[in-house]
């Protein structure tokens, strides 16, 4: 909401509710309506945060292993990675970036939930045993929206959601930078663990 509409609606409430003296049945001065936000500045909510969510959605195969070195193989079946261990097994790294606008027209970008689409050939023996969404400064310094160490095991198709923290979900012109990170755990390199893809809830707040 612009500073102009705020005022606008501002000067509404005080004149429907001290427009009129009640005791002599006319009407009062009212403060400069060019006034009011500065006026009420102390009373009133700075942010505006908005309950309208967005969602955006990045595909398995957006994703990139972490060593370069390492045996990973994957293969691509539609928008979704299937992705191996390759030889010898064990645990494999890997991110997924987030291409997402920090702030939009003004307004603040807050990054709420994050859902990780996936499913395991054997879950027994390969799985997800470590998920993080992390946010990036230009320093780079990592802090921590999402962490979860619960092993995901599902042989079907599955997906799981996890709550970001209020402290570091909040997007700026210097705080943008996203990756999520998928810690795998295979025990066998013939077996495979596949991702859809991932989803983030979104919000914005206004100044």
């Amino acid at each position: 909401m612009n500073r102009k509409i705020f005022t606008i609606i501002i000067f509404a409430v005080m004149m429907f509710l001290f427009g009129v003296n009640a005791a002599t049945a006319k009407w009062v001065s009212l403060p400069d309506p060019h006034n009011l936000s500065k006026a009420f500045a102390n009373f009133l909510p700075v942010i505006l945060r908005s309950t309208s969510e967005t969602y955006l959605f990045v595909p398995g195969t957006a994703f990139v292993k972490e060593n370069s070195a390492d045996a990973t193989e994957w293969v691509f079946i539609r928008k979704a990675a299937q992705i191996f261990s390759g030889t010898p097994p064990g645990e494999r790294v890997i991110y997924i970036p987030i291409t997402i606008p920090a702030v939009i027209d003004g307004d603040q970008v807050r990054v709420t939930e994050v859902t990780v689409y996936y499913m395991c050939s054997d879950g027994a023996h390969n799985y997800i045993n470590k998920t993080m969404l992390a946010k990036y400064t230009e320093e780079p310094v990592l802090r921590t929206l999402a962490k979860d160490e619960t092993d995901r095991q599902s042989n079907t198709h599955d997906h799981y959601t996890l709550t970001t923290t209020d402290a570091n979900n909040l997007l700026s012109a210097d705080e943008g930078f996203l990756n999520l990170v998928l810690t795998l755990a295979f025990k066998s390199d013939a077996e495979y663990i596949q991702i859809g893809g991932v989803r983030l809830t979104l919000e914005r707040e206004t100044p």
